[in-house]
């Protein structure tokens, strides 16, 4: 069995509720995003969840940096204290997810 599935983009990056609700139903179906490209989405197996996702932009951000900036670990500790964790990013864009 596969326990990795790739999937083409047919939402805007920028469409934030649209992504949020996606991953909210492929993490019920038993897939979690792991790896956002420019085509598509990479998801991994796990254990049907109804998780919570959030899809944030960081304006500062590029896909261009080596590593993340101060200010990007900052903003993700603070969320790691509410419960969130970063699964990915991309460029700009961030996906966090909570139980």
């Amino acid at each position: 069995m596969n326990d990795t599935k790739h999937q083409l983009i047919r939402y805007s990056l920028y469409d934030q509720p649209a992504l949020e609700k996606h991953f909210e139903k492929m993490a019920s179906k038993g897939w979690l995003i792991e790896k956002i490209t420019n085509f598509t989405f990479q998801f991994r197996r796990i254990k049907p969840e109804n998780l919570k996702f959030t899809v944030n932009f960081f304006p500062d951000a590029s896909e261009f940096d080596p590593h993340p900036s101060i200010k990007q670990k900052m903003m993700e500790e603070f969320a790691s204290k509410d419960g969130w964790k970063l699964l990915t990013r991309f460029g700009q864009l961030q996906v966090f997810c909570n139980e």
